[in-house]
């Protein structure tokens, strides 16, 4: 134990500490809260159901073998005892045991050094991992791998008399994960690749052997029985589940450029060091489990965090003899420079990957439609609700009553299910018949999806559908029944539209708009909707028609204005900052009050991201209010060339305020 300390003591906390202060993010991923109200259900139930009950499409409920029952059970456990906090502390206990595992590992296979070595590789990787740490039954995946590894490890290097402890303690592992994670799978495959490596070896052959009679008995060992393989079995090897979920997909160009290149650095420094460990069996199995992980990682982004996490210790071990070589002295300087370069990497890199949360707890509702959930739970808690899966998983927890057309749950659903909702999305013919068919009473959409935009026209189009509840990304439909028709007209949204599209809000009523405003439900993701509106609102008078911007205040009241409508505009471009048209007028507003410096680090931001209307002539209104006008005139010279330019009416409005610029005080005369 003595040893143990002084040789894993600092490695071990060093590991755990990166792999807990990774984990310090909002527990915002929606399938934490699908996860929620499972483990609630099987509290009040008693017992784990055998029927789904979350979902309407058919008018049986269904047989549903939930295989991931006992990680809800113990989230919600946790939540109940201690809300967030619970969650947080649950999920850095399965890190620190992720931490011990790796940091034993490495040092059983290579010693001391080696176990100094895993909290760097660890930092190095971080950034690739850490979107695995979000609150998720795969969570118990990562752990249990590493368990198995470090356990195979035994087995394999001869542990003696404790080899069949570990083979008892794999197999009691393994009934636990069965009933955690699909990725119990993985463990087999794992005792598969150390049983190729240890064929000709009968002292490790036997108690291997013995373990996967114990992985077989394991799989029958669930509410289940062995029914519970099959949801993990399908939706890990059939290629149509694999199509419908981003995360199950390969690495494409629209994900970051950083996964690629950390897992691919990892693959090259393996290969580079192969060499460096003994030829034997456990050798062999290393390089066939990084080998079969790295082919996950190609194969499916969620497997990434896997492969860089989970070779670190043969990553340390086949380093360590290069570094036992150097002198001691050099090898103490260089350890904790790495750590501190590390710790930089990960704090830089960390924010600009999956899940793009910076380093804290903060709680965050926005992404989430609470508001929606908000006014369902007091006007229709019961409804039977069709919402993108991650709103719909997000809306389980919240509404314990309601029924869904289509959650988290992909194998149970099936992939021909999921694509006909998916794309009712886009198609209305097909929306309407899904509505009609599946006799749905309520729709979330999210107005800020494109693939979204034909069922939102749809909706608001459709006679027997209310527009009844808008928040920042989220609206919601509610369909007129005969028994609640004279709630629902009087609830319904008339004025207000789900939009950031500056024209609807140009002629409508203001006090109708004040007034739904008013309605709206206090929170947080109503705040960035409520203050867009209300920008606009200020800004009306100042508008000039044609989508020609905002005419320069003339007298005090103006200039009033047009401050209180920057400072609403700030608000929503806050909670809002990737949404096009909010940051647009966010620039032309502060062009408008004149807050220069303001409107030029928010066209700066624009310029980033592509060229626009706004973008081009909102620097033309800037230039023109600091004085410089001949940059202005040469623009509009240039302008002119285009046949549209004669008629528009914002060119026209720049061409007119040429002759009496109207300039910021700060501005050059």
């Amino acid at each position: 134990m003595k040893r143990w300390a002084a040789e894993l003591g600092w490695p071990s906390l060093c590991t755990s500490v990166v792999l807990v202060l990774a984990a310090l993010y909002p527990i915002d991923n929606p399938d934490t809260f699908g996860h929620l109200a499972a483990g609630r259900q099987i509290v009040a139930l008693g017992s784990v159901p055998k029927l789904d009950g979350f979902s309407y499409f058919r008018s049986v409920p269904q047989p549903w073998v939930n295989y991931e029952w006992l990680s809800d059970w113990l989230f919600y456990r946790s939540y109940q005892a201690w809300g967030d906090a619970g969650l947080q502390l649950l999920r850095a206990v399965v890190l620190v045991g992720l931490a011990l595992c790796l940091v034993a590992t490495a040092w059983s296979r290579a010693g001391v050094l080696a176990a100094q070595l895993c909290p760097v590789l660890v930092l190095l990787t971080l950034p690739a991992a850490r979107f695995r740490f979000t609150v998720r039954p795969h969570l118990f995946g990562l752990l249990f791998a590493a368990f198995y590894i470090l356990g195979l490890c035994q087995l394999l290097r001869g542990a003696g008399r404790r080899r069949y402890g570990w083979v008892a303690a794999l197999g009691l592992v393994h009934i636990a994960l069965v009933n955690l994670h699909g990725s119990h799978l993985l463990g087999l495959l794992l005792v598969g690749l150390a049983s190729v490596s240890a064929w000709r070896n009968l002292e490790a052959r036997v108690p291997l052997t013995c373990l996967v009679v114990l992985q077989l008995i394991a799989c029958c060992i669930s509410p289940y029985g062995p029914a519970i393989v099959s949801g993990a079995v399908q939706h890990t090897f059939d290629p149509a589940y694999r199509a419908l979920i981003l995360e199950w997909q390969a690495w494409r160009p629209t994900h970051s450029i950083w996964l690629p290149v950390i897992v691919a650095l990892q693959a090259l420094a393996l290969l580079l060091s192969a060499r460096a460990l003994p030829r034997d069996t456990l050798r062999t199995f290393s390089w066939l489990a990084a080998l079969i992980l790295c082919a996950m990682a190609v194969r499916s982004v969620r497997f990434m965090p896997d492969f860089v996490l989970l070779t670190a210790p043969t990553l340390a071990a086949a380093l360590s003899p290069t570094l036992a070589r150097w002198p001691a002295a050099r090898v103490r300087r260089l350890l904790p420079t790495a750590l501190l370069a590390g710790a930089l990497w990960s704090i830089a890199i960390c924010p600009q990957l999956p899940p793009y949360r910076a380093f804290g707890t903060t709680l965050r509702t926005s992404g989430r439609p609470l508001a929606s959930a908000l006014w369902l739970t007091k006007h229709w808690p019961n409804a039977r609700i069709m919402a993108e899966m991650a709103d719909a998983w997000a809306l389980t927890f919240e509404l314990p009553n309601a029924k869904f057309l289509l959650d988290g749950r992909t194998p149970f659903y099936g992939p021909e299910h999921v694509r006909r909702v998916q794309r009712a999305w886009s198609a209305p013919a097909e929306l309407r018949s899904l509505l009609d068919a599946t006799n749905t009473d309520v729709v979330v959409v999210r107005p800020l999806v494109s693939e979204q935009q034909p069922a939102l026209r749809a909706l608001l189009q459709a006679p027997d559908f209310r527009l009844v509840a808008i928040e920042a990304e989220h609206c919601v439909f509610a369909r007129l029944r005969a028994q609640n028709a004279q709630q629902l007209e009087a609830a319904a949204l008339h004025a207000l539209r789900p939009s950031y599209a500056p024209d609807w809000l140009a002629d409508a009523p203001a006090a109708a708009l004040r007034a739904e405003l008013a309605r709206l439900p206090s929170h947080p993701n109503v705040n960035a909707y409520r203050a867009w509106v209300m920008a606009m609102l200020s800004a009306r008078p100042a508008l000039r028609a044609g989508n020609a911007g905002f005419a320069p205040p003339r007298t005090p009241s103006q200039q009033t204005a047009a401050r209180e409508a920057l400072a609403w505009i700030r608000a929503a471009d806050r909670a809002l900052p990737n949404v096009p048209s909010v940051v647009a007028y966010h620039a032309l507003l502060a062009v408008t009050a004149c807050e220069v410096t303001e409107a030029r680090a928010v066209l700066e931001r624009m310029a980033h991201e592509e060229s626009t209307r706004e973008l081009l002539l909102g620097q033309q209104e800037l230039a023109l209010r600091e004085g410089a006008r001949e940059s202005v005139q040469a623009f509009l010279s240039m302008a002119r060339n285009s046949p549209a330019a004669a008629s528009d009416p914002w060119l026209l409005a720049l061409e007119a305020e040429l002759k009496a610029p109207p300039l910021c005080a700060a501005a050059p005369h």
